[in-house]
């Protein structure tokens, strides 16, 4: 939506998902919001082995990756990102993050922060508790029938 919403009323937003209802429920979302204008949702594709299919060359300023491996999207990123195009990932580990940088070096992009998302952190402890064996639940059960 954020992404959406930057670049309304003029520019363009593609997104490509391989989950067809994922893509459904975001055209019902984007629709529900007045952003339909600025989107188009591709159902279905892999990107990882398809691409960004449909996209010319040269054509996007800024690509956002939230797939497992982001360098095997390197030759696709150089063939549909405009000269100084932005490229966001979304990265699960700290080691992906490492090679992602590396891949977008070799491929002279510059200026390449890491944010991290920090996550909350939950106290969790161990508690045994007593559960009454299923007789005694009848037992209890049909007490409290009598007794209303």
């Amino acid at each position: 939506m954020a992404f959406a919403r930057a670049v309304a009323p003029t520019g363009r937003m593609f997104t490509f998902e391989f989950h067809h209802m994922r893509a459904k429920a975001a055209r019902q979302r984007f629709q529900s919001l007045q952003l339909s204008h600025v989107l188009s949702v591709s159902a279905s594709v892999d990107v990882l082995q398809d691409g960004f299919v449909g996209l010319q060359d040269a054509f996007a300023e800024a690509a956002f990756l939230d797939v497992p491996s982001q360098c095997e999207m390197k030759h696709q990123l150089r063939r549909v990102l405009r000269p100084n195009g932005t490229v966001c990932t979304f990265s699960q580990c700290a080691e992906q993050v490492g090679r992602t940088c590396a891949m977008l070096r070799k491929m002279h992009f510059h200026c390449l922060p890491t944010i991290t998302a920090p996550l909350r952190a939950y106290k969790t402890q161990e508690q045994l508790l007593h559960t009454p064996a299923f007789d005694q639940l009848s037992s209890d059960l049909s007490t409290a029938v009598a007794a209303a």
